[in-house]
């Protein structure tokens, strides 16, 4: 680490700060639904845990390693795949503020084929050293929630397989709806507003050309169902959006 930069395979993370962990959750927005918080439950409050916080910028490579348990801060984490023989790499996930991420190489089935990137410029990720497979004797509670933690995010992934076969303008309701009701879930003071992902990303997730995208982000101002450009889009019928998701 040199003048508050630590290389990581060529990306940087623009910041790497250590705390015990009480002193960085204690003032965080995140606290009441925070993954890792509700994932680890009485360990949390264990006085020798420490927890570590990474900020990096805009598409920077997150590393996720088998020994730690990961959530956002702020921001958003694209999960991505690049498989053999595609020149680009496509977004298969997001996580946002609060939201687990990495859980698969606690358990050994992380693919070398996909890995994380910062989604978003600042974006904040916690982490906490917890070798779940390495525990001698874990206690079942913490199985369970971790269990429960990987089966929800392997759920959303199958869904999301259902969701790109659906018409565009379902595919963008969807990922709106996904998205509010993630914000929402951690009393956010502006529950309608979209996090600022860049548009590529929200159309490689969606399996859409920015273009098309774009078009349909169109018809949905001209509907009086959002407004503002994408970096700091407002969804003002919630509800209308809504209809639009395949059953």
């Amino acid at each position: 680490m040199q003048g508050g930069r630590l290389s990581l395979g060529g990306c940087r993370c623009l910041n790497s700060r250590l705390f015990p962990m009480t002193a960085p959750c204690h003032g965080c927005s995140n606290r009441a639904t925070c993954g890792l918080l509700g994932l680890l439950g009485d360990a949390r409050n264990n006085p020798q845990a420490r927890i570590q916080i990474d900020e990096y910028r805009a598409d920077a490579v997150i590393p996720v390693h088998p020994a730690r348990l990961y959530v956002v801060r702020s921001g958003a984490v694209k999960a991505v795949w690049n498989a053999i023989g595609r020149a680009a790499e496509t977004v298969i996930d997001f996580s946002l503020p609060g939201q687990l991420f990495g859980l698969e190489a606690q358990v050994d089935t992380q693919s070398l084929d996909k890995h994380f990137r910062a989604s978003v410029a600042m974006t904040c990720v916690c982490s906490i050293g917890c070798n779940i497979k390495g525990k001698s004797s874990p206690s079942k509670e913490l199985c369970e929630r971790f269990n429960a933690a990987l089966a929800s995010r392997i759920g959303s992934t199958y869904r999301h397989t259902r969701v790109i076969q659906a018409a565009a303008r379902a595919r963008v309701a969807e990922y709106m709806m996904q998205v509010l009701q993630a914000t929402a879930a951690r009393g956010a003071c502006v529950p309608r507003s979209l996090p600022n992902v860049p548009r590529s990303d929200i159309a490689s997730y969606l399996r859409l050309r920015t273009e098309t995208l774009s078009r349909v982000l169109s018809e949905f101002r001209k509907e009086g169902w959002i407004r503002g450009p994408i970096h700091r889009m407002e969804v003002l019928e919630p509800d209308a959006i809504a209809a639009l998701r395949e059953p």
